[in-house]
Order: C-alpha cells, then sequence, then structure tokens
C-alpha cells in the first residue's frame, strides 16, 4: 500500500469517526431518543387504525395497501377535501 493510499485511509476515517461524534453527545443521544419515541407513537397509532403496517427493527414503517383501501380512499376525497387547510392529501399539491 502506498503512503497516498494510506493517507487516503486516514482522512476517511477520520471523516468517519467525526459524522459519529453527534451521536454520541447527549444532544444526539437526546435526538435519537425522540425519533424512537415518534416512530413507536406513530407505529402504535397505525395499528390501532387497522392500517396494515409491517413492526419492523427499523425506523422505516412498510405499510401494505391494497385495491380496495385505493377504492376506500377515493371515496372519502370529498370528505378529506372538507378538511382543505388542515389537511393535505399525500401527493396531491393542490388538495382537490
Amino acid at each position: 500500500m502506498s503512503q497516498d493510499q494510506k493517507k487516503i485511509i486516514i482522512i476517511i476515517i477520520s471523516f468517519l469517526l467525526l459524522l459519529l461524534l453527534p451521536a454520541r453527545s447527549q444532544e444526539g443521544r437526546d435526538l435519537r431518543s425522540r425519533h424512537q419515541a415518534n416512530v413507536s407513537y406513530l407505529r402504535s397509532r397505525l395499528f390501532e387504525a387497522g392500517v396494515a403496517a409491517q413492526h419492523t427493527p427499523s425506523h422505516i414503517i412498510p405499510i401494505h395497501v391494497s385495491i380496495a383501501q385505493l377504492v376506500v380512499h377515493a371515496q372519502a376525497r370529498p370528505m378529506l377535501a372538507s378538511l382543505r387547510g388542515t389537511h393535505t392529501l399525500a401527493g396531491d399539491a393542490s388538495g382537490s
């Protein structure tokens, strides 16, 4: 391994260690704790609402949507439109 390659490896390792510093600080631990609480809250609310969400150890919550659910969503559109101003349908910037 050349000296230049060793220097590049040292720079990369140093950079990666710098990225870890916020996660190891009290602020990083607090942010992680709040994030985990928010994910847990959202996941439990989805389960309570009967949404077909999968329980995973990740912060990502996969949700299965069937064709029947899309039809119900389309039928509920007029009701959701009445909430315009406080709620917007995802992917529908116009709110209509």
